[in-house]
């Protein structure tokens, strides 16, 4: 037990009965009976009435306390409460034989154990034995009782520094926010009249003044990823990003950043090849997302590429079915260990430190913006021969959607449990069901998927289990957006609903969540 145990312990022993009393005080006094729970020779108090045995308990120091079941006027078991709050330590009930009942009652009024008087004259150790148990049971109840008290407060504690980490963390990300978006307006009046200026419009430029204008041109432009870069970085961490996955082909993903990769290149002197594959299939993703993938991969290709290479983009199937983009230079190229921090915030690497060319944030968005369109970047590069990044894009198959968001979402060490929920919406023309499922896709944000139904009215969320409010919340929103009229919830073809088909643990129940939200054949027959 410790130093507790070399503390000395007194005994209060409670019976209407003086030969009992004297009975019990001396089996109490034998050395053989206290040894086991005490070194020294205890204090015995003997009291034949519990009022004068609750008034005698000290303020400090451990009380065994030894009632007698059956009290005149009152039991034992009526006094357990005022002696469990007064006492120092345990309450042993001594009962005669025949008193089972009051027995179960003692213990569930909290008595620590109970002896039998006619047990004490055939083995007057037990008496002993129950005192060391009871004992034990005590000091254990009572640290279990200081630890949970601690864990409280652990938890207070703990709980306190969150909500100051989230203000700290919100206030960040607002300074980020209004700082970027502060950036914009100058950095679009450089650039202008910088262009403006490059077209001779103010006046004859000489080709040195051009080649001057050119370069602030591609620094802004640098500049102006660098803000964007911020911006998506402070919104994926924050989880307020916006996203919204839709049937779209590779084309409109490099429509969207084509321009600026062109500019890009051009002011660096390096040419940009496309190859792209025919017959691709239609993919799933966010096409303004993907584009920002694609283009912090090609632009780092071309800040890193020699003056007069090539860097080509080439789109294709991959060995799995998904739409691989590569993106190949003839850079400085990276070694194995700049390759295992690649998806890291704020790494650089080789002459990216040295000449301190942006952030380091753009390959770490790009890794996370390829993840929230169920893709991933890969990376092959030979340190002094370039490399080849790989955007893999998610085909818009329901079954490849569906095993593509358990992959990246959920690992076999990591394990997500997913709930499933159909919306019911009334006949919406305009807007349309699609209209309705972009929005709430973008509502809910990148940890869910939208999917369309056979059925003109109907969608299937799969969001995570923690996460069914906050997709509940966004179908509402999304309604009273469209409709200009608030949610109510209802049955009929006229009214919207939200019921929760099932949850699953991805990715090992990845076949049974498709099977429950395939359409099968009377859903496919209703819809015809």
């Amino acid at each position: 037990m410790g130093s507790e145990s070399q503390q000395p312990v007194q005994v209060f022993v409670i019976d209407d009965d003086d030969w009992q009393l004297r009975a019990v005080s001396a089996i109490l006094r034998r050395p053989e009976i206290h040894t086991c729970w005490s070194p020294h020779r205890p204090e015995v108090q003997t009291f034949t009435d519990p009022v004068d045995a609750v008034a005698s308990y000290p303020s400090q120091g451990r009380v065994v306390t030894l009632c007698d079941l059956k009290m005149p006027g009152a039991s034992g078991v009526d006094w357990l409460p005022d002696l469990l709050r007064a006492s120092q330590g345990p309450v042993i009930m001594l009962t005669g034989s025949g008193d089972e009942g009051m027995v179960v009652a003692s213990f569930r009024n909290g008595a620590a154990d109970y002896v039998r008087k006619t047990d004490l004259a055939r083995d007057p150790e037990v008496l002993g034995r129950a005192i060391s148990d009871a004992l034990r049971r005590h000091r254990l109840a009572e640290k279990n009782r200081e630890l949970a008290f601690q864990l409280k407060q652990s938890n207070c504690d703990l709980a306190t520094r969150n909500r100051k980490l989230k203000e700290l963390t919100d206030t960040a990300h607002r300074f980020v926010d209004n700082v970027a978006h502060e950036f914009r307006t100058p950095l679009t009046v450089i650039q202008e009249f910088a262009s403006i200026l490059n077209d001779g419009i103010g006046g004859e430029v000489n080709d040195k003044q051009r080649e001057f204008l050119g370069h602030i041109e591609s620094s802004v432009r640098d500049l102006s990823q660098m803000v964007d870069d911020f911006l998506d970085t402070s919104k994926l961490r924050a989880n307020r990003l916006r996203v919204n996955r839709q049937p779209c082909r590779v084309e409109d993903v490099l429509e969207r950043v084509r321009p600026k990769l062109q500019a890009g290149a051009a002011s660096r002197k390096v040419e940009l090849v496309e190859r792209i594959g025919a017959d691709l299939p239609e993919l799933y993703c966010d096409v303004e997302k993907a584009g920002r993938a694609l283009l912090n991969l090609v632009g780092n290709a071309i800040k890193f590429s020699p003056s007069g290479e090539r860097v080509t983009i080439d789109a294709g199937l991959d060995a799995t079915g998904s739409v691989a983009i590569r993106v190949a230079d003839r850079g400085p190229g990276l070694s194995d260990e700049d390759i295992g921090l690649l998806s890291g915030r704020f790494q650089q690497f080789g002459d990216s430190r040295r000449s301190g060319k942006g952030f380091g944030l753009g390959l770490n968005i790009a890794c996370d913006l390829a993840m929230l369109n169920l893709g991933r970047v890969h990376v092959e590069s030979t340190l002094g021969e370039g490399s080849t990044f790989t955007l893999t894009l998610c085909p818009n198959d329901r079954n490849t959607i569906v095993r593509r968001y358990a992959e990246v979402f959920a690992k076999p060490d990591e394990p997500m449990a997913v709930s499933a929920l159909r919306v019911t919406l009334p006949k919406l023309a305009p807007p349309s069901l699609e209209d309705a499922r972009s929005l709430i896709a973008a509502n809910g944000g990148g940890d869910g998927i939208v999917l369309s139904s056979m059925s003109s009215r109907t969608l299937v969320v799969v969001c995570p289990m923690s996460r069914v409010v906050e997709w509940r919340k966004a179908v509402a929103t999304s309604w009273s957006e469209l409709t200009d009229e608030p949610w109510q919830e209802g049955e009929g073809a006229s009214r919207a609903s939200v019921s929760q088909m099932g949850s699953w643990r991805l990715p090992e129940c990845v076949d049974d969540l498709l099977a429950a939200i395939t359409p099968g054949p009377l859903e496919l027959r209703a819809s015809a």
